[in-house]
């Protein structure tokens, strides 16, 4: 997405974005947002705005979309690295599990006439 211009011949199409910038005290930008992608779709976007109503170049288009790639890289590989905390911690949580058990187990077959201790 570019706009460049008056915030209010483009407010209609992105108010959310026109209200941010209208409380800025701005009248007139440009404004260039690629998106953020994933494996399941979009999971974001990266914008930039100038305080001049100049368009973007293509070659600052094509560096913000490689911006967003590489975002979008680091976001999937943060995620991917808490799946494997999460499952190193439930790993941990059944190996002491299973620690315990075969202590209890151990226990048993050494003293098998023990059991009213």
């Amino acid at each position: 997405m570019q706009v460049a211009g008056p915030i209010e011949a483009w407010a209609a199409d992105y108010p959310s974005t026109a209200k941010s910038l209208r409380e800025l005290g701005l009248t007139e930008v440009a404004v260039l947002a690629v998106p953020i992608g994933g494996a399941d779709g979009p999971i974001g976007a990266i914008s930039i705005v100038r305080h001049t109503a100049r368009p973007f170049a293509e070659r600052e288009r094509a560096l913000l979309q490689r911006f967003g790639a590489q975002a979008a890289i680091a976001i999937e590989n943060a995620r991917r690295f808490a799946e494997v905390q999460r499952s190193h911690a439930d790993l941990a949580a059944s190996v002491a599990r299973e620690t315990v058990l075969a202590s209890i187990a151990r226990r048993i077959n050494e003293h098998p006439t023990d059991l009213d201790d």
